[in-house]
C-alpha cells in the first residue's frame, strides 16, 4: 500500500479515493473540512460520501490517527486535489 499524500494536506473540495487490493473502487469522498479538532482524539476530517462500498450516511468524519491506522491503510488511497 502506498499513500502518496499526508491527510493533513487535504483541503475542502479535494477528493479522497481508495481502491481495494484488487484495484476495485472502495471509497470516493469529497473533503468538506479539515483540521477540525476535539479535545479527546485530536484533529479530524469531515467528508461527503460520493461512493462507498459499504452503506454509510451521506457525511462521515475520521481522525488523523485512525486514518493512519491499519484499517484504512489496507486500501490504496490517493488525493485528487482541486
Amino acid at each position: 500500500m502506498t499513500r502518496k499524500f499526508n491527510i493533513k494536506d487535504a483541503k475542502p473540495g479535494d477528493m479522497l479515493v481508495a481502491n481495494n487490493p484488487d484495484d476495485s473502487l472502495a471509497h470516493k469522498w469529497l473533503v468538506l473540512s479539515n483540521h477540525c479538532e476535539d479535545e479527546y482524539m485530536g484533529r479530524y476530517v469531515e467528508v461527503y460520501i460520493m461512493y462507498s462500498q459499504s452503506p454509510h450516511e451521506e457525511r462521515f468524519s475520521f481522525y488523523y490517527t485512525s486514518f493512519n491506522g491499519q484499517t484504512y491503510q489496507r486500501m490504496d488511497w490517493r488525493l485528487e486535489q482541486c
